[in-house]
């Protein structure tokens, strides 16, 4: 197995997390169609009405996804997660316009009156995912999720989702921990409608050194780990 996947890496790319950066161009077109018809449907949210624009991504050079968190003032709680809202903006005869829209949802993963913000990649030449990195904590124990979830014609489907990093270290008295490892994720560009993904896990587990390579390959809607 660590043959080959010496081999797979060199035709891989890993997708690194990037500061968001909202250009001033797209921040005035959710100040002009999104804001506008977010306060226009102010009956949608009822006390979660304070709108912050968190992600603009580039589907196309005319073809926008704006994600909007949604909230109120006394939503910030450990356990408290803003209402997220997606409009899809694409440019047609040279002029915008607001294609569709889901508003006002639970997002899946949140706390303290956020939630998080997942990362555009390609996992096909054409196929569009959503990767989110979810972390958590609780009694000394910490880990990472990786959840990610096919985008297609608006519609967004879990297709992944695994343990990504776990540490009992405060637990433990220090260097005493029995498990403490993480994860990196890469996509094996090939030529076929679904890249695969490898997965790389590296550092202890339960009180012995780990490595561990895995390969999820597209089958049947969503991605399955391959045991051969």
């Amino acid at each position: 197995m660590k043959l080959i996947f010496s081999i797979l890496l060199v035709y891989t790319i890993l997708f690194a997390s990037e500061d968001i950066t909202i250009s001033s161009a797209n921040n005035t077109l959710y100040e002009k169609f999104i804001f506008n018809d977010l306060i226009a449907n102010k009956n949608n949210f009822k006390t979660n009405n304070n709108h912050k624009l968190v992600n603009v991504y580039n589907l196309s050079k005319n073809d926008l996804l704006f994600l909007i968190s949604s909230n109120s003032n006394d939503n910030s709680c450990h356990a408290c997660v803003s209402k997220m809202s997606w409009y899809h903006l694409k440019k047609e005869n040279n002029n915008w316009q607001i294609i569709n829209k889901i508003v006002n949802v639970e997002p899946d993963y949140g706390s303290w009156g956020s939630f998080d913000i997942p990362e555009l990649i390609y996992i096909g030449k054409d196929k569009i995912a959503f990767k989110y990195i979810v972390s958590y904590s609780q009694q000394g124990i910490s880990g990472d999720k990786l959840d990610i979830q096919e985008y297609d014609n608006f519609k967004f489907k879990k297709i992944l989702t695994t343990e990504f990093g776990y540490s009992d270290s405060g637990v433990y008295e220090e260097n005493e921990e029995h498990n403490n490892w993480e994860s990196k994720m890469y996509i094996v560009k090939k030529d076929k409608p679904y890249y695969d993904i490898v997965i790389t896990k590296k550092g202890k587990k339960n009180q012995k050194e780990f490595e561990d390579n895995q390969i999820f390959k597209y089958i049947n809607g969503k991605y399955t780990l391959d045991k051969n």
